[in-house]
Order: structure tokens, then C-alpha cells, then sequence
């Protein structure tokens, strides 16, 4: 059972307005792309109206996970740009409570862990592609949730926490390619994890 402290709650909700703040700053009014998220957009768009995956050749990521939320907004609201835009900044809020999470989990706390967050949250290239339909963000906070649940299955020898590691790891995968390489490092860990039996790290290692 997952217990967080009250203060934790207070920092979590601390960011949410943050966010939340900038977001009302910056404004995410405007139906039209930015940057090249038309690829993407074109791609939430055909999926939601056709049924159909169309990626363009100008499209590098696969994009395919993140295609089929937007197309699923898309089916409750209409296709916007606006709508698309609101979808990539609540995944960078996950991003932001999911590195602090994982901060937690190694041990970085107080000053430090402010820091990094205040570092992440602010820099200026998660700031522009946090309002945009790109896909690093959405690959972000899906990464970082899929190491901060690999990491809880490895220490604490719960196959459940692995699988949701590999869950999330497997739409990051669906976003852009490379998160392959999570996988890949969560099964190496698994293996040469020592405090456990041949076969549960096997088995771990197998589901990571």
C-alpha cells in the first residue's frame, strides 16, 4: 500500500498550481500547430475521424500511444489544437511529480530535490514543448514513471510494480522508439539484482 506523507501532498499540490500558473501565463488559446506537432496532430486526427493510423513520412517518432489518447479527446471535444495543447501540459505535470517521486525513491530530499525540480520545470526548452503536441513530453513523464515503478519492483520484490514499470515503458515505446533502451536497462538490473533468487530475477527480468 502506497502511504505519502501530508507535506508530500503539499508539494504535489505546490506544483499543480505552478503549472497551473505558467499555463495561464503563457495562455494555450489558439487552434493552429506549433512547431512540427502538425505531423502528430495529422496522425490524432485521421485516428479519430477515419479509424485509421496514418503517420506521416515527415513524422520520425512513433507516436502511436500519444495519437491515440489525442484521438480519444478528440472524440469527446472535437479535433483542436487547444485540446491537443491541454493533453501535453497535464503530461508535464506527471513528468514533474513523477521525477520528484523518483527523487524521493533514491534518496534525494530537501534543497536538492527542489533544485532539480525548479530545473526541470522551468528549463526553457520543457517550458516551450510543454505547450505544443510534440512528443517529448508526453515521453518524458511516461519514462519517468515506468524507472520510478521498475525501481519500487526491484527493491521491494513486487512482480506488480514491474509490470506497471513495463507497462509504462511500452507506451513510452509507442511515443518514441528509443525508450526501448528503459526495458533493456530494467531487465539488466533485474538479472544482476543479487538480493533475490536465480529464478525471481529471472521472471522479473523477463516481465521488465
Amino acid at each position: 500500500m502506497l502511504v505519502m506523507p501530508l507535506r508530500t501532498y503539499s508539494v504535489q499540490l505546490a506544483i499543480t498550481v505552478g503549472v497551473v500558473l505558467v499555463a495561464g501565463l503563457v495562455g494555450v488559446g489558439g487552434d493552429f500547430p506549433l512547431s512540427d506537432d502538425w505531423s502528430y496532430a495529422h496522425t490524432a486526427k485521421t485516428m479519430c475521424e477515419q479509424g485509421q493510423i496514418d503517420i506521416l513520412p515527415w513524422t520520425g517518432a512513433s507516436s502511436i500511444f500519444q495519437s491515440a489518447y489525442g484521438a480519444l479527446l478528440c472524440k469527446l471535444t472535437g479535433f483542436s489544437f487547444v485540446t491537443l495543447r491541454l493533453s501535453t501540459l497535464t503530461m508535464s505535470l506527471l513528468a514533474i511529480l513523477g521525477s520528484m517521486q523518483l527523487l524521493r525513491a533514491v534518496g534525494v530530499t530537501g534543497s536538492l530535490m527542489a533544485l532539480a525540480i525548479v530545473t526541470l520545470a522551468l528549463n526553457p526548452l520543457m517550458v516551450n514543448l510543454s505547450f505544443t503536441y510534440m512528443t517529448d513530453v508526453p515521453f518524458t513523464a511516461l519514462s519517468v514513471w515506468a524507472a520510478y515503478w521498475y525501481l519500487r519492483g526491484l527493491r521491494r520484490d513486487r512482480l506488480v510494480y514491474t509490470l506497471a514499470g513495463a507497462a509504462l515503458a511500452s507506451a513510452a515505446v509507442l511515443i518514441r522508439q528509443h525508450a526501448l533502451m528503459l526495458s533493456v536497462a530494467a531487465t539488466v538490473a533485474y538479472l544482476l539484482h543479487t538480493d533475490r533468487h536465480l529464478r525471481g530475477r529471472v521472471v522479473a527480468g523477463f516481465a521488465a
